[in-house]
């Protein structure tokens, strides 16, 4: 029985340093990539930089669950190897670093800035639809209600692209069905939809998209989106 026990313990320490060491991996090529795809290094800078990331990941993956004063021990360690790769490079890669990083910060308050801008067009959507809701009688409600209960899942891009064709189709014949539910309650109120897109700031576009949506910026799609809305 104790030699059982002994072997689970040692099974249970394996486990945790491969998994340990997988982290550390993961964390390395993360940033060996970030770095190459910002600067051009010699391979010999390539073996010492990567050196540096790997130690210094070990010691932040055996602090990541510890307490607060742990947490600041990870940001001295993060420091410290900022400080030696650095040291490690000429004042050429420096100075294209330095340029990278600037650009990101620029890149990531201009992306706040966006998403600040697009929660405020949802929430004055949201308001304009729950007003909307007002005159709408309760027929066109239940039929709202039909095509919202027909929608399917969400599915991630990379979900979606992984449909079979089956499957495809039938999202389309969904979609047909939704909008022969919603066509007569977009022609009894179109005035006052027509009205309301008027009234609505402009939608700031996200950086991965174009600023016309997936159907052409057709006013088709916002009657939809917005009768669909919770």
């Amino acid at each position: 029985m104790k030699g059982i026990k002994i072997t689970a313990m040692l099974l249970i320490i394996c486990q945790a340093v491969i998994a340990q060491t997988k982290s550390v991996d993961k964390i390395t090529t993360r940033k060996m990539e970030k770095l190459e795809s910002t600067i051009t290094m010699t391979d010999t800078q390539k073996a010492s930089i990567e050196s540096v990331v790997r130690q210094s990941a070990y010691k932040v993956v055996a602090l990541r669950d510890s307490t607060a004063q742990g947490k600041k021990e990870i940001g001295k360690i993060r420091k410290e190897e900022r400080a030696q790769i650095r040291e490690l490079l000429t004042e050429e890669q420096r100075d294209q670093l330095k340029d990278a990083k600037q650009v990101q910060r620029k890149n990531r308050e201009g992306q706040l800035k966006n998403n600040k801008e697009r929660g405020t067009h949802r929430e004055v959507l949201r308001a304009k639809r729950l007003e909307f809701d007002k005159i709408l009688s309760e027929e066109e409600k239940s039929k709202i209600e039909e095509a919202r209960a027909l929608l399917p899942e969400r599915s991630h891009k990379k979900e979606h692209v992984e449909l079979t064709e089956a499957q495809k189709e039938e999202r389309k014949t969904i979609r047909k069905t939704i909008a022969i539910l919603l066509q007569p309650i977009i022609e009894n109120h179109k005035t006052e939809l027509d009205a309301i897109k008027a009234e609505l700031p402009a939608k700031p576009a996200r950086a991965d998209k174009p600023a016309t949506d997936r159907k052409g910026n057709r006013a088709e799609y916002f009657y939809h989106r917005f009768l669909l809305m919770k």
